[in-house]
C-alpha cells in the first residue's frame, strides 16, 4: 500500500510493525505529487538524497499495477548506475514480492510482471545516454532516472514517439537534481520554451516538481545540517541541496546564437576544403565531426560522430564512410597509434598544430564572431545536436573570489565537440605550409 502521511509506530494500513511493515510512505508536497499527477510529462528536479529515484520508480510500479499489459522503459546514464541506484530503490520498496509478482532478467535487462492481474506487462531497462536503441520501441510509459547526466535530450526526443502503446494513457516522466549546463530541462519544464527554437511549450504537457533535501525525514539525523555547512549559501546549495536550476556567468561563447549559427548549407554550395576534426575518447565520448569550406571562405559543420564508450571500429567505419581526405586530431596521439591507423586503416589523420587550450577556444570565437553585415563566418547543422549543446553550455572556471580563467572551463564541462572543432579551424584557418613548390635538390 502507497500511503503519503508519516508512519505511525504501528502501521494503522497493514496492523504491522518495524521491517514486518511494507506499505510505503511518501514524503507529502512534490514527491507525492509529483506520484500521483497524470500529465504527458512530469519532471521532478529536486535536492540530492530527497526522494526523486523512490518517487520515479514508485510512479512506474503503480502505473503496472493500474495499467495490466502495460509495456514501459526505465533509463538511467548508462547500466552500472541502473544497477547501483535505481535497481537497489526496487529492492528496498518491492524487494518482498520478487518471485511472485515480478523477476528480474538480468540477459535481457527488463523486469517482467508474473501475476495474472499484470497480463505479462514489461518494464524495458535501457542506458539514457545511448539514443540509437529506442527507436521502434511501442511503449505506454518511460522514466528516466538522473536525466541531467550526460547528453539526455536526444534520448528524450527520440522516446516521445514511442508512447504509441494502444489502450493507454501515456506518460514519459524524468526525475534529477538539476544541473547549470543542461539548460534544455530548464527550458523545457521551468520556461516552458522549445530548447532549439524557443518556441512556446505547454505547461499543462510539462508539469513541474521541485523538492528540497530538507523535506525527506529518512535523513539521518544531522545529515542535511551537515550538507549545509559543506554547501553553504552558494548557488551550488541551491541546486544541489534545493533542487533548483541555477544560471552560471561566464560562457566561452555567448555570441552563440541558434537562430544565427545553426543552418544547413543551401543546395549547390560549393566547397573546396573538406576534413574531419577528431577527439578520443574512452568513457567520455569519442567525437568527431565533418567541417566543409565554401568558396566564400564560410565553414560548415556538416556531419557529427559523437559516441561514449566508442570502439575503434565504430569511429574507424564512420570517417571510411565519410570520405574525407584529412582528419585532424588531438597532436598527443603518440606516433604508433598514428602509424598503425595510417597503416591499416589508410586514414589520413594528422596531429593538430596546437594542444593549448586558448588556441582552440579562439579558433571558435573568430568563426563564431558576427561580422558587420549579420552574419557569422561557420554555420553549424541542425543535425549536429551535441556539438551545439556544448556550445550553449561551455562556461569558463571562476576560482572563488577570483575573475574568470579563460584557460580552462569549469570543471565537468563537456567539451569533447568542442576540442575536435578547435583541431579542424585551427588547420582550415593556419593551414601548415605547402613547400611543394620547392625543386627537390
Amino acid at each position: 500500500m502507497v500511503t503519503v502521511e508519516a508512519p505511525p509506530r504501528g502501521c494503522e494500513h497493514c496492523g504491522k510493525t518495524g521491517k514486518a511493515c511494507k506499505c510505503i510512505f511518501l514524503l507529502p508536497g512534490p514527491q507525492t505529487d509529483f506520484v500521483l499527477s497524470t500529465a504527458p510529462h512530469d519532471g521532478l528536479f529536486a535536492g540530492r538524497r530527497s526522494g526523486k529515484t523512490v518517487a520515479g520508480v514508485v510512479k512506474a510500479f503503480n502505473y503496472i499495477f493500474a495499467h495490466p499489459g502495460a509495456n514501459g522503459l526505465i533509463t538511467a546514464p548508462d547500466i552500472p548506475q541502473f544497477r547501483r541506484s535505481v535497481y537497489q530503490v526496487i529492492l528496498k520498496l518491492f524487494g518482498h514480492l520478487q518471485g511472485t509478482v515480478w523477476e528480474w532478467k538480468e540477459a535481457q535487462l527488463l523486469i517482467h510482471f508474473l501475476q495474472p492481474e499484470q497480463e505479462g506487462s514489461v518494464i524495458y531497462v535501457r542506458p539514457g545516454n545511448e539514443s540509437s536503441g529506442y527507436r521502434g520501441m511501442d511503449l505506454a510509459f518511460f522514466y528516466m532516472d538522473e536525466v541531467a547526466v550526460d547528453y539526455q535530450h536526444e534520448t528524450f526526443l527520440v522516446l516521445s514517439p514511442s508512447l504509441t502503446q494502444e489502450g493507454y494513457p501515456h506518460q514519459g516522466w524524468v526525475t534529477s537534481t538539476p544541473d547549470w549546463r543542461k539548460p534544455w530541462l530548464r527550458k523545457i519544464w521551468v520556461e516552458h520554451t522549445h530548447p532549439t527554437t524557443g518556441d512556446p511549450m505547454d505547461p499543462a504537457e510539462f508539469s513541474v516538481f521541485h523538492a528540497n533535501m530538507e523535506d525527506n525525514w529518512h535523513l539521518p539525523k544531522g545529515f542535511v545540517e551537515k550538507q549545509k555547512r559543506l554547501y553553504g549559501d552558494t548557488r551550488w546549495a541551491a541546486q544541489e541541496l534545493r533542487g533548483e536550476f541555477i544560471i552560471v556567468e561566464g560562457a566561452a561563447f555567448p555570441m552563440f546564437n541558434y537562430d544565427v549559427h545553426v543552418n544547413d548549407p543551401p543546395a549547390g554550395t560549393e566547397f573546396k576544403q573538406t576534413l574531419a576534426g577528431l577527439d578520443f575518447g574512452i568513457t567520455s565520448p569519442t567525437s568527431m565531426h565533418e567541417y566543409r569550406l565554401d568558396r566564400s571562405n564560410k565553414v560548415w559543420v556538416t556531419r557529427e560522430f559523437y559516441k561514449r564508450n566508442a570502439d575503434e571500429y565504430d569511429w574507424v567505419r564512420t570517417a571510411v564512410d565519410w570520405g574525407v581526405k584529412r582528419i585532424v586530431c588531438d597532436p598527443s596521439i603518440s606516433e604508433d597509434a598514428l602509424s598503425k591507423y595510417r597503416r591499416m586503416y589508410r586514414l589520413p589523420l594528422n596531429r593538430a598544430r596546437f594542444k593549448e587550450f586558448r588556441p582552440r577556444i579562439e579558433a571558435w570565437l573568430r568563426r563564431l564572431a558576427v561580422r558587420e553585415d549579420g552574419k557569422p563566418q561557420m554555420y553549424i547543422s541542425p543535425s549536429c545536436p551535441n556539438l551545439i549543446d556544448e556550445l550553449s553550455n561551455a562556461a569558463y572556471d571562476r576560482p572563488r573570489g577570483q575573475e574568470y580563467d579563460v584557460d580552462r572551463f569549469i570543471s565537468g564541462t563537456q567539451d569533447h565537440a568542442i576540442d575536435d572543432g578547435g583541431y579542424a579551424l585551427m588547420d582550415i584557418d593556419f593551414p601548415q605550409p605547402d613547400f611543394s613548390y620547392r625543386p627537390n635538390i
